[in-house]
């Protein structure tokens, strides 16, 4: 019962700050949407257990999630060419199945601003149209269709490619060759998986560079999107939410989108926990009006980075550019995604996902 009252308290403040804002939509669907997230346990990174990771898939089917989200660099999974190294792979794919969710396989062939991490014999500068660096990575690819063509539903290329790209134009073309091999290569082989790249669009938004992603959606069955709102250098308030993504939708027009990550931070950069609540009930919103532009949608993941994590993914932010005030606020950001806090208790936002967006998928 104190749990009913909570969310009721909730939902009534939260649903009169979006009626007030104007961010109701008219004509609204009632269809189903496939919710993503990935499966970061609470606690200590280097010490989770495999009944870390079992509470973590129970909770996530719990809060109605439909697709699970990994990333693996190349060198995870191929140390040296020819040398596959499958196991986490493997145990990742088991766990997916075993809860009956689908698998969305994510390359960093490209990671955010940086180059990913390729297997001992690879130009680590990115080659992207040398034989030596698609056609190895084609056997990768060979062999995990081999393995787990029945286990994979959706592939991407590269994460937040837009990123490095942009700082790096003449890689443009020979990226877009490499994943045009890829993707055809998946079209001969394995046509019923969906293969798309990821991107950041409040990067691209920014940067000015939304023209460059969509000469990247060319060569996707899926473009794939991380979107944090609060580091689009417009600063786009909460209010703003429907018509963010609205834009989104009519820049990309035609194409089948998927929202890798999405969140609001419940501290640093203007983050609150009543503001990662108001978010989710404009996400609802936004999904009921526009469900059918997305394959799956996905909050960034379950449970808040330890903080030694954030540290280690805040690195970005260690450089004499950006003030410690700057670096401080990228920490909560960092530490405060998730719906559930690192030490597993439950944020208020979690109630409100299971209340209102849960209930949207199949």
């Amino acid at each position: 019962m104190k749990t009913r009252l909570k969310f009721s308290f909730v939902f009534m403040v939260c649903f009169a700050a979006v009626a007030l804002s104007g961010c109701l939509l008219n004509h609204i669907e009632e269809e189903y949407i496939q919710l993503g997230m990935s499966p970061h346990a609470c606690g200590d990174e280097s010490v989770w257990t495999d009944t870390d990771i079992e509470d973590t898939y129970i909770k996530m089917a719990d809060g109605g999630v439909d697709v699970v989200i990994y990333r693996h660099h190349w060198a995870d999974d191929e140390p040296s060419l020819g040398e596959y190294a499958l196991t986490t792979l493997d145990y990742e794919i088991g766990k997916a199945r075993r809860h009956g969710m689908k698998f969305a396989l994510i390359y960093n062939i490209i990671d955010s601003s940086s180059l990913g991490v390729y297997p001992d014999g690879i130009d680590p500068s990115g080659s992207f149209d040398s034989a030596v660096f698609y056609e190895n990575f084609l056997l990768l690819v060979n062999q995990l269709l081999v393995l787990y063509r029945d286990d994979i539903d959706y592939f991407f290329i590269g994460n937040e490619v837009n990123q490095y790209l942009f700082n790096n134009r003449g890689l443009i073309n020979p990226f877009l060759m490499f994943c045009g091999i890829v993707r055809e290569y998946f079209r001969l082989n394995a046509p019923e998986i969906p293969v798309g790249v990821v991107c950041s669009y409040h990067e691209a938004r920014s940067d000015g560079a939304l023209s460059m992603v969509a000469d990247i959606a060319e060569f996707c069955d899926v473009l794939g999107f991380t979107v944090y709102m609060q580091y689009d250098s417009s600063r786009p308030t909460l209010e703003n939410t429907c018509s963010y993504f609205k834009e989104m939708i009519q820049y990309f027009d035609g194409v089948p989108l998927a929202v890798i990550e999405t969140a609001w931070s419940s501290a640093g950069v203007g983050g609150s926990i009543m503001g990662q609540i108001d978010y989710i009930y404009r996400l609802e919103l936004v999904l009921r009006r526009y469900r059918r532009y997305f394959m799956f949608f996905s909050w960034f993941n379950l449970h808040d980075f330890s903080p030694s994590m954030s540290v280690l993914m805040a690195i970005k932010y260690d450089h004499p550019a950006y003030s410690e005030e700057d670096r401080r606020e990228f920490y909560e950001f960092l530490s405060t995604l998730a719906l559930i806090d690192n030490d597993c208790h439950e944020k208020p936002a979690w109630l409100a996902w299971k209340g209102i967006i849960s209930p949207l998928s199949p």
